[in-house]
């Protein structure tokens, strides 16, 4: 069993290397030290620390902040304390998947998705761990949202 999840796994990282790659982007190494929450990690690219905001996605919040109330219909909860249940639950989710593949993490700018809400301070771009795009990841298994913003 293990050998067949270990071919599926080269697999789709040759194909999702070879998608970032013909898109355009460029492959970085990322070291992660923290996971923000289910859409945001803190680590390390081309030797810098950096916030990394996953282009596309937004999961919920897992602390109480402004975007909350406006979340609360968007996930379909009933209160704050449910969206953040779920927001700590993606938080943790994210967290697995990026420890489960410490050492094949990639990141790939992509500044023209980046949303004109925000510090500005953060990069925002495609993650890939072991090939998988962790942003579609995050939607299909647990159940963050695509997003879209005005492209700057």
């Amino acid at each position: 069993m293990r050998i067949i999840i270990l071919f599926f796994s080269v697999g789709i990282w040759v194909f999702g290397l070879s998608k970032a790659v013909a898109e355009g982007g460029e492959y970085k190494r990322f070291v992660v030290v923290s996971v923000a929450d289910g859409d945001t990690i803190k680590g390390v690219v081309d030797y810098k620390y950096q916030t990394i905001r996953i282009a596309g996605i937004d999961c919920p919040e897992n602390r109480v902040n402004a975007k909350v109330f406006e979340q609360i219909k968007l996930f379909g909860v009933g209160d704050k304390s449910e969206l953040i249940e779920k927001g700590k639950q993606a938080r943790v989710r994210l967290k697995k998947l990026l420890e489960f593949y410490e050492e094949e993490i990639y990141f790939v700018e992509r500044s023209e998705m980046k949303c004109s809400y925000g510090n500005g301070k953060r990069l925002v771009g495609e993650l890939y761990v072991g090939g998988i795009n962790v942003g579609e990841y995050m939607i299909k298994e647990v159940g963050c949202v695509k997003m879209g913003c005005k492209k700057q």
